[in-house]
């Protein structure tokens, strides 16, 4: 029995993946309803949370620079606009002492958006209640700082935690949380929106 070597089978089956239309996620050159600019309207904020908005779009632009496929633009130029809506953000514990005192808790965003043709008005693309969510520790006994996650993310070091009050590391933890939510949220909408999803 004769078979194909291993680097011949691969060659046969890469243009068959290809050309059954698998690709990779964030991947497309070409935006819904067709163009290459995008402008971002301020999402409208349904939440008590003044900065949320701006976090968002700050966390999307970063994206579109970082994946380097789309022009960001003004609206007047834009082949797209973006806009949207922070519907919720919800702050709940998940983790509790043996005296029922909130440990650890969850950051859950969630959100809506829309591309919309600047000439005509017309949404050509959406999705609703996009959500992403990250927990952390609401105290130093709680936080594990030789992880990697609080590593690269923490704008806390181990010795702060020391430092600090229970108080202080869960508004710190708090806000890192969120930044990892945003972060993301704005990567999991770009693919959404580039994979027309």
């Amino acid at each position: 029995m004769s078979c194909l070597p291993r680097e011949w089978t691969i060659l046969v089956l890469l243009p068959l993946l290809f050309s059954c239309g698998y690709s990779f996620p964030g991947m497309a050159t070409v935006l819904p309803g067709g163009g290459t600019t995008i402008a971002l309207q301020p999402f409208s904020n349904a939440t008590q949370e003044p900065g949320l908005v701006t976090g968002i779009q700050e966390s999307f632009s970063l994206e579109l620079a970082k994946r380097g496929s789309f022009e960001q633009t003004t609206p007047g130029r834009a082949d797209v606009v973006l806009s949207g809506v922070v519907e919720s953000l919800e702050v709940r514990p998940v983790g509790f002492s043996r005296s029922d005192e909130a440990l650890q808790y969850e950051t859950v965003v969630r959100i809506s958006a829309w591309l919309t043709n600047p000439k005509t008005g017309k949404v050509i693309w959406r999705i609703d209640g996009l959500q992403q969510s990250d927990s952390y520790g609401a105290a130093a006994t709680t936080v594990i700082a030789q992880s990697s996650d609080f590593q690269a993310n923490s704008t806390l070091n181990e010795g702060d935690l020391l430092r600090l009050s229970d108080v202080q590391v869960a508004e710190s933890q708090q806000g890192d949380a969120l930044q990892k939510v945003t972060d993301n949220l704005a990567r999991e909408l770009y693919n959404s929106m580039v994979d027309n999803f």
